[in-house]
């Protein structure tokens, strides 16, 4: 049998697609050998290319015909009969070479639903795709809903295999009042634009209350949101954008809560890490997110009632959901589970 494996990725910069990419590679503990087609020059490329057997470089989240057959010559040269593509832009590349008779997996890293003109297309490509993939693996159960809902994975072939973390000591981070953690690109995706004109309100009506919370990130809403954000009248106190982090754990360690806004993810990283570091979570009702927390470990909020949560939350002890969401991810969200039952894939 066959034991070498290529891993795609259009991204190894900070974010959980890439985090994941690496995790496998650093835990592979079985007989399959992992090779790597990445990006150069960015946060994980060289650590991804130090853990693979051998790597290739491939365009940053774009897609080249020269770049679909050089990968085709990689894998000849190196007796590579499958491929597992992790996100849209991957897959690409590794779903047509099930034509040539390779074995295609797919992950799919999030089902995006965006209603713009680029992103229909991009869904129907998604959709005409669907038939040269061998197995799709979902990280939740709701991002499994999501792609059988918008017809881009089959029911048949999807195997759901939860992100996973490492197990952390739990940090307390003493502070006077609290500091809240977000964390991720500064993207559509993770809803910043709501979270600016939220806070905005939550002050207006309350505005006693005393918090601070920090954004780590990068991203092409940017200027868009300090804009936003430098014409308020209170939510600029309370939010800063402090740029990208190398070290997310470290970013989380200094913080006493964590935030999500996010629209819509595939099974955030982030929240598992603010979890395994005994920070209490308030997150975003929405696919991904209401995957990891619920009402034993973690606290969960609509745009309607988030005054309501968002003041339990700066005010109440949370010990209680926190040692809940420490035994959810021992059990549940471990990266070694995650890790295993992928490598039973191949």
């Amino acid at each position: 049998m066959n034991k070498n494996v290529l891993e795609i990725s259009v991204r190894s910069d900070l974010g959980g697609g890439p985090k994941h990419l690496l995790d496998l590679l650093v835990n592979n503990n079985s007989e399959h050998r992992l090779f790597s087609a990445v990006p150069t020059g960015f946060d994980y490329s060289e650590r991804i290319k130090q853990a693979s057997v051998d790597s290739i470089h491939i365009p940053h989240r774009k897609f080249s015909i020269i770049t679909f057959i050089k990968i085709i010559l990689f894998c000849k040269k190196n007796n590579i009969k499958t491929v597992h593509s992790h996100g849209r832009g991957a897959g690409y590349y590794s779903r047509p070479m099930k034509l040539l008779g390779f074995k295609t997996i797919h992950t799919l890293h999030g089902v995006h639903i965006e209603k713009t003109i680029l992103n229909k297309i991009k869904v129907k490509i998604d959709q005409l795709l669907t038939p040269l993939t061998d197995i799709f693996i979902c990280v939740s159960d709701g991002e499994k809903k999501c792609a059988i809902d918008n017809k881009v994975a089959l029911s048949s072939k999807i195997k759901v295999i939860y992100n996973g973390v490492e197990v952390q000591n739990q940090k307390i981070c003493n502070v006077p009042y609290p500091k809240i953690a977000m964390l991720g690109r500064l993207s559509f995706q993770k809803g910043y634009d709501n979270l600016i004109a939220k806070v905005e309100g939550f002050c207006t009506q309350y505005p006693r209350s005393k918090f601070i919370i920090q954004i780590a990130g990068e991203g092409e809403t940017k200027e868009e949101l300090f804009k936003l954000l430098s014409c308020t009248q209170f939510a600029k106190e309370k939010i800063v954008f402090i740029g990208k982090t190398n070290d997310p754990v470290s970013f989380l360690k200094h913080h006493s809560h964590f935030l999500s806004f996010a629209r819509f993810e595939g099974m955030p990283l982030s929240v598992l890490e603010a979890m395994s570091l005994g920070l209490p979570c308030m997150v975003s009702n929405v696919v991904g997110n209401f995957d990891i927390i619920n009402i034993t470990n973690g606290i969960l909020f609509d745009q309607e009632n988030f005054d309501e949560k968002f003041l339990f939350f700066l005010n109440n002890d949370h010990s209680t959901l926190v040692q809940s969401a420490l035994l959810d991810i021992d059990k549940k969200f471990n990266v070694k589970i995650q890790m295993s039952k992928t490598l039973q894939i191949y």
